[in-house]
């Protein structure tokens, strides 16, 4: 695996600087430092990526024990359409925010300007869908005396959970991960204990949803404040349309490159109806999982680029290694044991297309470049690039997919369209940002 991810020429530097053997050692060391903390701080990530969605489903699966599974259905909707208006609403401020604040004169302002900003577009687009939940609701399916309760939930979590996203961007720049995976256990404990204690209607899993967040905002604000000083000395002067820009890039960047992904189990429905979603809906999420992890350590190195205002070639190599090492094996035994995992899912039905799952777990690898690539053009501020990374990524995974439908192609085999397209995606981008064969000489930062 010796020099497996190529040498990286650096975006605006490429001058080679020759150094006494000393000066090498100090910086090897200052290398494996570097390495070892963003190692570090992308397992903590990683810990709070899987504290969210573990808690998360013991919280539904106690609900949908202990609520009627009417209200569960309407909880579930309202959460699940606050989070779309969250994901319009966060406008990429978070990734901004991580590149930014750190090199800002005055970081704790830039922090409380996003999150002013953040909640204003987040209270817009939570009206909007709150005024579309009570259209319908007033339609049918909600009960007349719910509709307001319903209503307001929509906007307050949307609001919320996009002061969750700011925060947690602040504490990952500041390099304090450890109080995101603090802040994560606290909001999904918080919302099971809640839950046990309410009344056992609508109104009480609702409260119990939003007031957790309200919990986890108050932990994740404070800290993320007391994280950066008023004034950095050293800092530059950072206006918001720098901020902005950089922002939406990741804003559509993100939206292009998960497309495929919010909109398959629609498609999946539409064109094989309800029972097919079930098993490739479960198996996408189940690999998904697996996904956690390419993208916790990108945004580590990403954070860590921004604070040293470089990404070392040496250290995208090391984290590459590392993390090649490490889901290697774990994909290795996910394909062996695939078909243990979707019976345990869904019994012998869900055994059947273990295949599904496979391929998900297959289009895992890819990211892994493509996550560091995308942390190498944040770091850069290479806004264009970005956004092709998206385009082509999420565009020809989603054309195979639907083709694929279109042609006939068994559903077990759909799946391939994102190997095919991850790994497409990233040769093209890893051309694009200059990553070479092993065998070539590079620059030293990137």
């Amino acid at each position: 695996m010796r020099n497996f991810w190529i040498s990286i020429p650096a975006a605006e530097d490429n001058r080679l600087i020759a150094k006494s053997c000393s000066d090498c050692g100090v910086e090897k060391q200052e290398q494996s430092k570097d390495f070892q903390q963003v190692r570090k701080q992308g397992t903590w990530l990683f810990i709070a990526a899987i504290a969210n969605s573990g808690l998360g489903f013991v919280f539904w699966a106690i609900a949908a024990r202990m609520f009627r599974h009417d209200y569960v259905g309407i909880a579930v909707s309202v959460t699940t359409l606050a989070t779309l208006g969250t994901s319009l609403s966060v406008l990429g401020l978070d990734q901004g925010l991580i590149r930014f604040v750190a090199g800002a004169s005055r970081p704790r302002r830039l922090v409380l300007q996003t999150l002013a900003i953040g909640c204003a577009v987040g209270t817009t687009i939570g009206l909007v869908l709150a005024v579309l939940v009570y259209v319908a609701g007033s339609g049918g399916g909600i009960a007349s005396g719910d509709i307001p309760l319903v209503v307001g939930s929509v906007v307050i979590i949307c609001v919320f959970q996009v002061w969750l996203f700011l925060t947690d961007a602040s504490l990952i720049a500041a390099g304090r991960n450890q109080f995101v995976t603090f802040r994560a256990s606290v909001y999904g404990i918080t919302k099971i204990a809640l839950l046990l204690v309410v009344s056992r209607v609508l109104t009480g899993l609702l409260v119990a949803f939003t007031i957790s967040i309200i919990v986890a905002i108050a932990v994740g604000l404070y800290a993320s404040v007391r994280s950066w000083p008023k004034e950095n000395p050293r800092g530059e002067e950072r206006n918001l349309n720098e901020v902005a820009k950089l922002s939406l890039g990741n804003y559509a960047s993100a939206i292009l490159w998960t497309l495929p992904d919010r909109i398959a189990p629609s498609i999946v429905l539409i064109a094989y109806g309800p029972e097919p979603v079930a098993y490739f809906g479960l198996a996408f999420l189940l690999a998904d999982t697996v996904t956690y992890l390419p993208a916790s350590f990108g945004t580590s190195a990403f954070a860590h680029g921004s604070r040293q205002r470089a990404l070392d070639l040496d250290l995208i190599q090391k984290l590459a290694k590392w993390l090649t090492y490490l889901l290697v094996p774990l994909i290795i035994l996910g394909v062996i044991f695939s078909d243990l995992a979707m019976r345990l899912l869904g019994g012998v039905q869900f055994q059947q297309h273990a295949l599904i799952l496979q391929l998900f777990l297959l289009a895992v690898l890819p990211k892994i470049g493509l996550n560091l690539i995308k942390a190498q053009l944040n770091v850069q501020k290479r806004i264009r690039l970005l956004i092709m990374l998206g385009v082509v990524t999420g565009v020809p995974i989603l054309t195979m997919f639907i083709g694929g439908i279109a042609l006939g192609v068994s559903l077990d085999l759909l799946p391939a369209a994102w190997v095919i397209g991850s790994v497409a995606g990233f040769l093209v981008v890893a051309k694009w940002v200059g990553w070479r064969l092993p065998g070539r000489q590079g620059a030293n930062k990137t």
